[in-house]
């Protein structure tokens, strides 16, 4: 692999442009900085940590972060799946939540089992009943049979159209968005998303603001009184109450684990985590990956006995995380007024799709339906061909970045001094503030030149290999698609290389998973009831079984496969 790095080698050598794309064709690497602000996220959630250690115990500590290894951790999914023996590669027009034209555009339909329902209901087409199609597994080996009535109900109404159709069923389905349709979106400019700047030409424009909002705070300053913790890691002495499920909540509270913190993860029998059985598996291991290091309990929120010890947890704890669908937590009765109310101390995280008001706030929505409406998909696409592409169940990218950077922000309000205040992180904001020079660029008025960031050649020893082609050098007697057809993988990469240009192996999830263990790096680690999770390339941690008081529920490993 080369020293250098770029958009390219950083999709390429994490595995992430094997997964875009068709399989039928080159990897995609999207256009943009999603890559270089993703690795931005790392370095701020390890940044973060850093400096708890120092406020807490005055300890000073060096993060090692590097781009190929936060990349690779985003796409820990297809580590695990290689790990295991059982590769994930791009689906394109096969992929269950697949991209389709609408009037005016293009439109990403997700939806998980229950959602199924819904989009049958709101496409209205006898065609889709069939019970043929009523599970993943049905739809998986029909799928050119629904597929068509789909494509034709899409394509019969404009983005506008869909956006009030999919709030009106609860289908997690958006239209792609493009950069113009961001900056005059309705709920963008309710959570004042945008803050005037002013270019180096003294050219007016809109740039994207910190993706978190404060909309709450008691304005207590709390004494840390838990600096004498023996593990001395960031967080650790600290208690976290994860009510987060599938893989955004869940995964930011794996993280906060992961830097020392105490979690323990709450479910209930009648509603697990739906993270356990995931696309047809019925016990997924990526549900164990993302619940490393806690500790389980099953409580029941609405019944009374269990809301008692939930409320004693409450007491004793210092974060709350939760990324229901807008609404529910209120309607559980645990409003940030009612936590606050039995610990005047605790931080409320809620991670949403959305954020917490606003004009399509509680919409229902998934990390590939943020892909669409965040404008990641519309930068996802072949040269000159229109159709965007999205990671899916695979990645859901904005659901990782979400990871990062919310639990950096939490890591934060936790060091400080301020303690007491609901945290409201919106994914879509998270993945928007990712295409700022875009968005500053079209909203000063300007012509948007379009910046590929590179694609894939396929080599004689049938590998394909990325590279910024903006930088690579062109051949009189060949075009350099023929002449990279003509050599291997290794010795296209030291002929690149050796005029500047960052290039690498796309790689599958396995073969990156297999790099980074030999190479030693600490972007995957094994742990007990599980095979391969992520873990911080600064902190790893293995949370010990505590034993609980007499007022507290039994707690147990979160990890294990049944509730």
């Amino acid at each position: 692999m080369s020293s250098l790095e770029s958009e390219a080698t950083l999709f390429g050598a994490s595995g992430l442009a094997d997964l875009l794309g068709d399989p039928d064709r080159a990897p995609l690497i999207p256009d943009g900085d999603f890559g270089v602000g993703t690795v931005g996220y790392g370095v701020f959630a390890a940044l973060c940590g850093v400096a708890a250690k120092w406020r807490r115990f005055e300890q000073a500590d060096t993060a090692v972060v590097d781009g190929i290894g936060v990349l690779s951790w985003v796409n820990w999914k297809a580590a695990l799946a290689g790990a295991m023996g059982k590769d994930i590669h791009r689906q394109g027009e096969k992929a269950e939540w697949p991209i389709v034209e609408c009037a005016d555009g293009h439109v990403a339909l997700v939806y998980t089992e229950r959602d199924w329902q819904p989009l049958v209901d709101l496409v209205s087409d006898d065609r889709l009943r069939a019970p043929k199609f009523d599970t993943f597994r049905g739809r998986r080996q029909h799928r050119e049979e629904y597929m068509g009535a789909l494509r034709e109900w899409a394509f019969g109404h404009t983005k506008a159209e869909l956006v009030d159709l999919f709030a009106e069923y609860q289908v997690p389905a958006a239209p792609v968005m493009t950069a113009k349709d961001l900056l005059v979106d309705p709920l963008l400019a309710h959570r004042s998303a945008f803050v005037k700047t002013t270019l180096d030409d003294d050219t007016d424009c809109r740039s994207p603001v910190l993706p978190h909002r404060i909309p709450a705070s008691t304005g207590k300053n709390a004494i840390d009184a838990k600096t004498s913790h023996a593990s001395r890691l960031p967080l650790s002495g600290f208690r976290v109450l994860d009510l987060g499920i599938i893989t955004a909540g869940a995964g930011v509270s794996a993280l906060l684990a992961d830097l020392g913190a105490e979690v323990l993860k709450i479910e209930s029998h009648g509603y697990p985590d739906p993270f356990r059985a995931w696309a047809g598996e019925e016990v997924s291991p990526f549900f164990k990956g993302n619940n490393r290091n806690k500790l389980g309990v099953a409580l029941d929120l609405k019944s009374g006995q269990d809301r008692v010890q939930f409320e004693t947890l409450v007491k004793t704890a210092d974060v709350v995380v939760e990324n229901f669908r807008r609404g529910v937590l209120e309607r559980l009765g645990y409003s940030y007024g009612t936590l606050t109310s039995l610990n005047p101390d605790i931080i409320l995280a809620s991670v949403s799709g959305a954020g917490l008001t606003g004009p399509g706030a509680r919409n229902s929505s998934f990390g590939s339906t943020l892909e669409a409406s965040s404008g990641f998909s519309a930068k996802v696409c072949y040269e000159n061909e229109g159709l965007p592409y999205i990671t899916g169940r695979n990645v859901n990218y904005p659901d990782q970045a979400v990871v990062l950077y919310a639990s950096a922000v939490i890591a934060a309000a936790l060091s400080g001094k301020a303690r007491g205040m609901h945290i409201d992180v919106s994914q879509r904001d998270v993945t928007v503030f990712l295409s700022g020079e875009e968005l500053e660029v079209l909203s000063a008025g300007k012509q948007l030149v379009r910046r590929r960031n590179g694609m894939a050649y396929r080599t004689a020893d049938d590998q394909w290999i990325v590279f910024d082609e903006s930088g690579a050098p062109l051949c009189n007697e060949l075009s350099l698609s023929d002449r990279i057809a003509q050599m291997t993988a290794t010795d296209c990469i030291e002929m690149l290389t050796a005029r500047g240009v960052a290039a690498c192996v796309a790689w599958s999830g396995s073969d990156m998973y297999r790099a980074n263990i030999e190479a030693g790096n600490d972007v995957f680690a094994t742990r007990h009831h599980v095979l391969t999770c992520p873990s911080s390339r600064a902190w790893i941690i293995v949370v010990a079984v505590v034993t609980p008081t007499e007022t507290e529920p039994k707690l147990r490993r979160a990890g294990n496969a049944r509730l």
